[in-house]
């Protein structure tokens, strides 16, 4: 008798340890499934949201002069022949010149705005040194006047921001020819508001909306631009353009590589696609795993007591209760993973919602969905399992000792 106890203890060991891993897998899976699908909710609204900036029409040049040797100073007059040979280009509907393209992950600030009415250590909006016509050739509507000939550098400091920010910095008020204290310590100044834009998405689609403050390239030198183009021609032959024109003003001026503004921001959301693919695998093999794990359990739960079984239905047990017995023992297990499992998976979503814009930082619905496809799963790995021990008979019982 302890000869068959000793035996018992020895298999009931590793079953339990084995119930463990499975819930451990469970528990895994089920967060991988939430951290998924947020990912892919964060993904279809950036697909479905509008960013304020028409980019189908849209081309952009990296224009960086601080490789053929201009300064920030030297650099105006070659960038306003640039903008304008591109103006003059048969095809091109409109031209300009900023720091940053929008919607390409990239972004700038140059210092805070402080004054009255605002938190201590002032705001820090994303900055853009664009020449005029920037509002335009985006089709970001535009309030009051753009930039023009008279913004000069010795000329009153002007800006133009966004709907955001001049609620931040005014409220209720018209923005429209008030100031603001704008820079860092070493070179701050007044601005004076010129025009309001409409909001739009700066960084990338999908991005949450926050202040936008544009400057006048006149009035803040710089020798690392962008050209923007809106236009029907295509990158090679936009480029092949440029490329006359730019030798035309300085022969050691590198040829221009042009790109559709369009396949830019699609490119700047390849790292949530990337990660949802990683997610996607993951989360694949993580359910492969809970079913496979399930389905070993379970046939060493059923192997263990073929005797048991054979027995109860030769004393007139119902097939159908021992299937319900074996498969409730594998949905158990899972639901026990589930449970442990919704407070990681909250944290999941909770993380994802202050990285990516379009997540809720509690979607019921999601982890209950999620939960769903792992329990579903799991049960169609019970069922071969089920089916074996409601199949045994007493005599194959029998034999089996």
């Amino acid at each position: 008798a302890s000869g068959n106890l000793a035996s018992q203890m020895q298999r009931f060991r590793p079953q339990r340890a084995q119930q463990a891993l499975s819930v451990l897998q469970v528990v895994a899976t089920l967060s991988l499934l939430v951290g998924g699908g947020a990912i892919l909710r964060a993904l279809y609204f950036s697909e479905i949201t509008n960013p304020g900036i028409e980019v189908d029409r849209v081309l952009t040049a990296e224009l960086d002069l601080s490789t053929v040797g201009y300064d920030d100073a030297r650099a105006q007059p070659v960038a306003a022949d640039i903008l304008a040979a591109a103006r003059a280009t048969p095809g091109v509907d409109g031209a300009a010149l900023a720091a940053v393209v929008p919607l390409t992950l990239s972004s700038m600030s140059l210092g805070n705005i402080s004054g009255d009415g605002l938190p201590p250590e002032g705001l820090f909006p994303e900055t853009n040194v664009v020449t005029p016509g920037f509002a335009g050739v985006l089709g970001i509507p535009l309030r009051g006047r753009d930039f023009d000939s008279g913004d000069r550098a010795e000329s009153t400091p002007v800006a133009i921001i966004n709907r955001t920010l001049a609620e931040q910095v005014f409220g209720a008020n018209d923005p429209i020819g008030r100031g603001f204290s704008y820079g860092d310590d070493d070179d701050r100044r007044q601005l004076t508001v010129v025009g309001v834009i409409e909001d739009s998405h700066t960084s990338r689609v999908g991005a949450e909306k926050r202040g936008y403050l544009l400057l006048p390239l006149a009035q803040q030198s710089m020798n690392g631009l962008n050209l923007l183009l809106r236009t029907s021609l295509e990158p090679a032959t936009a480029a092949a353009a440029l490329s006359g024109a730019f030798s035309r003003i300085d022969p050691n001026l590198p040829s221009p590589r042009v790109f559709k503004l369009s396949e830019q921001a699609a490119i700047a959301l390849l790292p949530q696609r990337l990660a949802s693919a990683v997610i996607g695998v993951l989360s694949a093999v993580g359910l492969l795993l809970v079913a496979l794990g399930l389905y070993g359990l379970l046939s060493q739960f059923v192997h263990m007591r073929v005797r048991e079984f054979g027995v109860r239905q030769a004393l007139g047990a119902e097939p159908a209760s021992i299937r319900s017995e074996v498969r409730w023992r594998g949905l158990r297990l899972v639901g026990v993973g589930v449970l442990l499992a919704l407070p990681l998976s909250f944290a999941v979503l909770q993380l994802c919602a202050s990285v990516f814009v379009g997540v809720r930082a509690f979607d019921v619905p999601l982890v209950g969905l999620s939960a769903l496809v792992l329990v579903v799963i799991a049960a169609l790995s019970c069922l071969a399992p089920a089916r074996r021990a409601a199949q045994i008979s007493p005599a194959a019982a029998l034999r089996s000792e």
